[in-house]
């Protein structure tokens, strides 16, 4: 299981959040954001904090172990799906 920041304001729940997950044995990530914007104060401060920084999505997938195929539905409409892969 895994814990994903995204956009956390300097005094919002979201480190809270991230140390909860940690607490709990969870990975913790943070997806960074401009230095200057104010909802990535939160998410960017728990990167000193030994948080792994994620600069796209497939960088995630890789790490969880995780396999993405495109897919179609019975009526012909895509959907992603995802699975993880077993050790």
């Amino acid at each position: 299981m895994a814990t994903i920041a995204v956009e956390a304001g300097e005094t919002s729940g979201g480190g809270m959040t991230a140390q909860f997950a940690i607490d709990q044995g969870c990975k913790v990530f943070a997806a960074t954001g401009n230095i200057l914007a104010q909802l990535s104060k939160g998410t960017n401060r728990l990167i000193p904090r030994d948080i792994q920084p994620q600069l796209s999505a497939r960088d995630l997938l890789d790490i969880l172990n995780c396999r993405v195929s495109l897919n179609r539905d019975l009526y012909g409409k895509q959907y992603l799906a995802a699975r993880l892969n077993a050790n």
